[in-house]
């Protein structure tokens, strides 16, 4: 009779501690799990802040090269306007409107 009490004792504490245990293995899970939607959510965040900065620095650098491209060509069509007031004044120099020929 002492034996069988004390062997139901040993399985009551045997249950109690796989209880407990199956307890702390299921708050220790849901705490890693918490820990993982937190480090995802981070993990987005930092790729969207980086891809903005990425994005803002590739359109920075489009809109200097923009910027220079136009500066490029403004002072191609200076040197072509420039050019043609030349032609013009040559031709105004060496042409003769009275009889419409060249003068040499």
């Amino acid at each position: 009779m002492q034996v069988s009490k004390t062997r139901d004792k040993l399985y009551e504490y045997q249950e109690e501690l796989e209880r407990r245990h199956r307890e702390e293995e299921d708050r220790l899970m849901a705490q890693f799990h918490q820990e993982r939607v937190v480090e995802a959510e981070n993990m987005q965040k930092e790729m969207e802040n980086e891809w903005e900065q990425q994005l803002k620095a590739l359109t920075d650098q489009f809109d200097s090269a923009q910027k220079k491209k136009d500066k490029v060509c403004k002072a191609g069509d200076v040197l072509i306007s420039k050019f043609r007031i030349s032609a013009i004044q040559f031709s105004l120099r060496y042409f003769d409107t009275d009889t419409l020929s060249w003068t040499p």
